[in-house]
């Protein structure tokens, strides 16, 4: 499974749940993000659902091609050759990272479902 099929898959596994990968709308989002992380003791925490594998000038979220409305990049990313973006607890910001990482993902439904975090795993 090459570096976009296993990114595409998990997006599909997502959506047969009847949720989305994860993406960061705002501070308060990422501050409970971040919670959740440390709960579960994500070291590396979780990745954000973007890529820029279509252009290496913009991370994209894989779901709908569109630059996120909010962005939290650490110090000295993204990194146009590092083509995934993921929240690290580490620098309480996004980095980008090469596909030999290993991340945890996790698929969210919106707030008006009964349960939020429906399934987050280790890619």
């Amino acid at each position: 499974m090459d570096l976009c099929d296993k990114k595409c898959y998990l997006m599909k596994r997502c959506y047969k749940l009847g949720a989305e990968l994860l993406e960061i709308h705002d501070l308060p989002e990422e501050k409970w993000i971040d919670l959740q992380c440390r709960i579960r003791e994500y070291r590396m925490g979780v990745w954000l659902g973007l890529t820029n594998l279509q252009n290496k000038a913009h991370f994209l979220a894989i779901s709908n091609a569109v630059v996120p409305p909010y962005i939290h990049w650490a110090q000295g990313h993204p990194n146009s050759e590092r083509p995934f973006g993921a929240y690290t607890t580490a620098h309480r910001a996004w980095i980008s990272y090469l596909n030999t990482t290993r991340l945890n993902y996790a698929c969210t439904r919106t707030l008006d479902t009964l349960l939020n975090a429906v399934e987050s795993k280790q890619i």
